[in-house]
């Protein structure tokens, strides 16, 4: 190749290389253009959760300027959707808090079913607002399963279940419901994100109960609210099994204060 035609191909590639960066550049700056056009942007909300019934309802917590040109509300919110369809949104509702900080406390309740038996995740929510093209939103990780079979017969819990916390940790009493011991060895979730591992020869005696104190998990990841199915991981007569606790929520009873100052602390 001759000198002459040599330089030509490198200025092409360069001129093609430069318009595609100009492109991608410009559809990045668009997409973030249209989130401040709106005010809003989203928590970094963590569901992990095991089906056990048709539905389940959970909250996507975000924060609105207060002068935002199109407030949210179940009436400026004309359709919801996530970006898989097989986390199917049956009905929503439009929640806001107070105002702080020039930010207002956004908290969206949705309903989904879940269309298939394998694990299913979303991190993006899909708005329309007053029925213009639907805008995309991250919203942290949802990991939702089908478990026809969530709770088995070998533990229930025994006593009052504390179902909320302001961080993850967990304190519960579970029964033995065998004539023989149980050992426990992990409680995690669907992804892995949490993890706690027992100390060798921790187990509930046969016909016994409980009580499990865990002050933190081992964390994958940091996000700002959770809500989580805890899977506890044993042994029972020689065979693994798991058990899939009830739900348990991390920084959703917060006051709406703290959980605006949380968000506000990720921008």
């Amino acid at each position: 190749m001759s000198k002459i035609k040599w330089i030509i191909t490198l200025t092409i590639c360069t001129a093609l290389a430069f318009s595609l960066f100009i492109f991608f550049n410009k559809a990045n700056f668009t997409e973030a253009s249209e989130n401040k056009e709106t005010g809003l942007f989203f928590a970094r909300n963590y569901i992990s959760h095991m089906m056990e019934n048709e539905t389940m309802s959970f909250n996507i917590f975000g924060l609105q300027k207060a002068n935002a040109g199109v407030p949210l509300s179940g009436e400026t919110v004309t359709s919801l959707a996530f970006d898989n369809n097989h986390i199917q949104i049956s009905d929503y509702k439009v929640e806001t808090g107070i105002r702080h900080k020039g930010y207002t406390l956004v908290n969206i309740i949705v309903d989904v079913r879940v269309s298939s038996d394998k694990p299913e995740k979303a991190d993006q929510l899909l708005i329309s607002f007053n029925g213009r093209d639907r805008e995309a939103f991250q919203i942290g990780k949802i990991t939702l399963q089908n478990h026809h079979n969530v709770r088995s017969g070998d533990l229930s819990p025994a006593g009052q279940y504390t179902a909320g916390y302001p961080k993850p940790s967990l304190d519960v009493r579970l029964k033995n419901n065998l004539a023989k011991d149980i050992s426990l060895e992990k409680i995690t979730d669907l992804n892995g994100v949490m993890a706690y591992t027992f100390d060798k020869g921790t187990a509930i005696q046969a016909k016994q109960s409980k009580h499990i104190v865990v002050p933190s998990f081992h964390m994958t990841g940091e996000y700002d609210f959770y809500t989580v199915t805890p899977v506890l991981r044993y042994t029972a007569a020689g065979k693994r099994n798991q058990y899939s606790m009830p739900g348990v929520l991390y920084g959703a009873l917060d006051s709406d204060e703290e959980k605006i100052e949380r968000m506000l602390k990720r921008q």
